[in-house]
C-alpha cells in the first residue's frame, strides 16, 4: 500500500485551514409581543470565517429610523436591534437578521406584534428577549397572558 508523502499532507492541512466557512447562527431573534409606547429588543449572533456581518431588515429593507437602534457586540459576532417607542401598526412586521461573509449568507426571521393600550403607571416599558428577568408579569396584563410561563394573566 502506498502512503501519502508528508509534504502532501501538510499542503492539504494548510488548504483546509484556510477554507472560509459560511455563517452559522449561535443565537437567533425570537418573536415578541410589545405594548405601544414600549421597547422591543431582538438579538442575533453568528459565527463563520471570516466573521459574518450582521444586517437587520424590515420588510426587505435595511432598518433606518430614529426609533431603531442597532447595537453591535464588541467582538463583532452579533448585534441587538432595539425599537423604541413601539408604534402600532407601523412596527408590526417581520424583521430579518442577515448574517453574511465571503462564504455565504444566512437569514433568520422574527415577528413583532404591538398591542394598543397603556402601560400601568410607574412600570418599565421593556419587552425583552427570553432569558431576561420575569418582571413582565407586572406589565400590561395582556402581555403577561401572552408570555407563556411568565407571571400571571390576572389584573393586579
Amino acid at each position: 500500500m502506498h502512503s501519502a508523502s508528508p509534504g502532501l499532507l501538510l499542503l492539504s492541512f494548510l488548504f483546509l485551514a484556510d477554507a472560509d466557512s459560511p455563517p452559522r447562527f449561535t443565537r437567533t431573534p425570537e418573536d415578541q409581543t410589545g405594548v405601544q409606547g414600549g421597547v422591543a429588543s431582538f438579538v442575533c449572533q453568528a459565527t463563520g470565517d471570516p466573521q459574518p456581518k450582521i444586517v437587520w431588515n424590515k420588510k426587505g429593507k435595511k432598518v433606518s429610523n430614529q426609533r431603531f437602534e442597532v447595537i453591535e457586540f464588541d467582538d463583532g459576532s452579533g448585534s441587538v436591534l432595539r425599537i423604541q417607542p413601539l408604534r402600532t401598526p407601523r412596527d408590526e412586521a417581520i424583521y430579518e437578521c442577515h448574517a453574511s461573509n465571503s462564504a455565504g449568507e444566512l437569514i433568520a426571521s422574527t415577528k413583532l406584534s404591538v398591542l394598543r393600550g397603556q402601560l400601568r403607571s410607574g412600570l418599565s416599558p421593556c419587552v425583552c428577549p427570553g432569558g431576561y428577568p420575569g418582571y413582565l408579569s407586572s406589565m400590561y396584563p395582556t402581555v403577561a397572558s401572552m408570555s407563556a410561563g411568565i407571571g400571571s394573566s390576572s389584573p393586579l
